[in-house]
């Protein structure tokens, strides 16, 4: 028993020091994603709304890249960039919205996921084109 309790502040000590090994980061095709959805919503005509403020495009760009930054150790997916850095106010719990010229206001966690949508469906169509054209150019050899 003695042993037991002598290794354990070891044992923590050790998980302590790995922790920030074990932190997650997004991979690569995250941060491309990433990327692309926060020049989404920099290039939009859209109006952001947070905490029941309208902010422009480039406001809303700025604050969510922020947010990214700061959460970035905590995030590992596409998914988790918009859950954490695009969908509400960590302080106040409220959701955030998009509103563009036309359409109707959307929750932005909803509004970035049909972007992201989007992207990898084009992904997708570029990456079966390559798949295709690979093919076709082995088959006229």
């Amino acid at each position: 028993m003695y042993k037991a309790l002598s290794l354990s502040p070891l044992l923590l000590s050790a998980g302590l020091v790995l922790s920030p090994a074990l932190s997650a980061s997004p991979d690569q095709r995250s941060q491309e994603e990433i990327a692309a959805l926060i020049s989404f919503v920099k290039d939009s005509d859209c109006v952001f709304i947070r905490n029941s403020n309208l902010h422009n495009a480039q406001e809303a760009s700025a604050h969510i890249q922020r947010k990214y930054q700061h959460f970035y150790a905590d995030i590992d997916s596409t998914e988790e960039f918009i859950q954490k850095s695009a969908s509400g106010s960590s302080i106040s719990g409220r959701p955030y919205y998009i509103s563009c010229p036309g359409e109707k206001k959307i929750r932005s966690a909803d509004w970035l996921q049909q972007e992201l949508s989007r992207i990898r469906d084009a992904q997708q169509r570029v990456q079966v084109g390559y798949k295709n054209s690979d093919s076709s150019t082995a088959t006229d050899s």
